[in-house]
């Protein structure tokens, strides 16, 4: 194992303990602030097609729920991810609704059918993360799934996280480690 890889592993570690403390109400007031910045952003009233993540509840992500239902009241194509295991792909499934939804080996909700779309369809995706620093690289959960998707999509990249997440510190990087566009955080969009 790289030393890079070793740093990232302990940074996952530290900052996934540290988010699972957050209360849920706490979560929830930030996640709905995350959504008002959202709102009001350009790129994102004005994308057509959007991929969003879903959330990974147990281990504190940021709430996309009340996203998705923005993104649909607004009559936008929803997108979620589906993992394939195997490859560590994903595949992208118009959203219907949480009843074409199961959880996977990970507890996260995926579509289990539905109309797949293209990457190269995308306008923006919302990307989860552990945290991420001040020149937009981001720490995931370091299977790669987020990493190989961003590297194959044209879509604006923008990240989902908490400010408490946002480290001053450059993060460790790897060559595969593809940056974003925008972070948005419930105190505004970088």
């Amino acid at each position: 194992m790289t030393s890079i890889a070793s740093e990232k592993r302990k940074l996952r570690s530290r900052y996934l303990n540290l988010r699972r403390q957050m209360g849920r109400r706490l979560r929830e007031e930030y996640s709905e602030q995350i959504l008002g910045h959202l709102a009001g952003w350009k790129p994102f009233r004005d994308a057509r097609t959007v991929h969003c993540f879903m959330t990974i509840d147990k281990n504190g992500e940021v709430d996309t729920g009340p996203i998705l239902q923005k993104l649909v009241r607004d009559g936008k194509r929803v997108v979620i991810p589906k993992s394939e295991e195997k490859t560590r792909e994903l595949r992208h499934y118009l959203y219907r609704g949480d009843e074409q939804l199961e959880k996977n080996k990970w507890g996260i909700p995926e579509p289990v059918d539905g109309e797949e779309v293209g990457a190269d369809e995308l306008d923006l995706v919302l990307v989860p993360m552990i945290a991420a620093d001040r020149q937009k690289h981001r720490l995931g959960y370091g299977l790669g799934f987020y990493d190989r998707f961003l590297s194959q999509t044209p879509a604006l990249k923008a990240g989902l996280l908490f400010e408490v997440f946002l480290q001053r510190d450059p993060l460790p990087v790897e060559e595969f480690d593809v940056r974003l566009d925008y972070l948005v955080t419930e105190k505004g969009i970088y």
